[in-house]
């Protein structure tokens, strides 16, 4: 008999192994129940990462679909850093300015003073919010590859500037002669190594030096901040003021020169 329309929906039964019993206990996903399934999902560090996983088997993608806004918040929380929620909303909320008007703005304020993901509950929402943050930590695991991330970035951005004629990057699209264009490609293939480097992919580089949480949450900040204020940018094209304390905080000059050299 199915389940009356006020009663919660069963939970995914794990299915049954296939093998015949061989005498002892082999640890499976499909063998676990959903609850802890939910926890393994809420640790993913992407929703690229949790949609493969679901894949793998029918049983998996049912509890994603039954629980996913439970996932989403566990991965929210575990990807960001713990200071770093109220930024997350601000950035994301951001560019509703330009869909609603102004009246958004003491909505973000009143978010940013208390900010919660318990009362989210769209899963669009959500899943925005997770992309973001992974890209962002997309971003923070390449710019922390260095053991000084801040001055490194900040040299790296000179010496690309001053390969250019006058030691000034042009805007647009410019000719440039052969000799500057090679010396242009040798510093862009040292960013690509370290690109490459950050996520274990190039085989004759250091080991990543590990950073403190607290820096890691401060460079996640920073990221951030440069996103929101890239998108304060288009708000502000749009024809909308932004308030005040919408520039309290701004990036650092090592993110921001990472930033230009992407």
């Amino acid at each position: 008999m199915p389940p009356l329309p006020d009663e919660p929906e069963p939970l995914p039964t794990p299915p049954r192994s296939p093998l015949p019993w061989a005498g002892k206990y082999e640890a499976s996903l499909q063998c676990m129940p959903p609850e802890i399934i939910i926890r393994i999902m809420g640790f993913t560090d992407s929703r690229f990462e949790l949609i493969n996983l679901a894949l793998s088997s029918p049983y998996l993608f049912a509890v994603m679909k039954m629980h996913e806004v439970q996932i989403l918040k566990a991965m929210a929380r575990n990807l960001l850093g713990p200071s770093n929620l109220d930024i997350c909303l601000l950035t994301m909320g951001v560019l509703k300015v330009a869909q609603s008007g102004e009246k958004v703005w003491q909505c973000l304020y009143a978010l940013s003073q208390r900010p919660t993901v318990d009362t989210i509950r769209d899963l669009k929402t959500l899943r925005n919010m997770v992309d973001l943050t992974a890209y962002i930590n997309t971003m923070v695991t390449i710019y922390t590859y260095p053991q000084q991330p801040d001055p490194f970035w900040r040299h790296a951005l000179r010496k690309y500037a001053n390969r250019w004629p006058n030691g000034c990057v042009p805007d647009g699209n410019v000719s440039i002669d052969p000799s500057t264009r090679k010396e242009l490609h040798l510093v862009a293939a040292r960013l690509w190594n370290v690109r490459d480097a950050a996520f274990g992919n190039h085989h004759s580089a250091p080991p990543r030096i590990n950073h403190s949480k607290e820096l890691m949450t401060l460079y996640q900040r920073e990221m951030f901040c440069a996103e929101l204020k890239l998108r304060c940018d288009l708000v502000s094209e749009a024809g909308y003021d932004i308030p005040e304390w919408m520039h309290e905080e701004m990036p650092g000059d090592g993110v921001q020169s990472f930033l230009e050299l992407l």
